[in-house]
This record gives C-alpha cells, sequence and structure tokens, in this order.
C-alpha cells in the first residue's frame, strides 16, 4: 500500500531542515516516488534521528 499523503509531507517538512549532504545520505536508499506507508514509517524515523543528531552537532 502506498505511503499516504500526510506521510508524504512529514518527510518533505523533515528534509527541508536537514542541509543537501544530510539528505542524500539519509534518502538515497529509498524512492520517494514509490514508498510504501512502511517504508515511509521506517524513513520518518530514520529522518528524526539524523534531524536530533544533527541539530546536536550544530
Amino acid at each position: 500500500m502506498k505511503a499516504t499523503k500526510k506521510q508524504i509531507d512529514y518527510i518533505i517538512a523533515l528534509l527541508q531542515k536537514l542541509p543537501p549532504e544530510e539528505v542524500v545520505k539519509t534518502t538515497k536508499e529509498y524512492d520517494l516516488n514509490n514508498l510504501t506507508k512502511k517504508q515511509a514509517s521506517k524513513m520518518i524515523k530514520k529522518l528524526l534521528e539524523v534531524n536530533k543528531s544533527w541539530k546536536q552537532k550544530h
């Protein structure tokens, strides 16, 4: 089942908080156009972790 619009919107919002190099590192294993709900959920968890650690470093 495809990811919901809400999931995609949240992923985009999280990505916008990161510098480009972090976005590339974090998203390279996902096809954003064909995410399943499960993949979107995993990606959101990963992005939340990356955002948290990036904020602590900067």
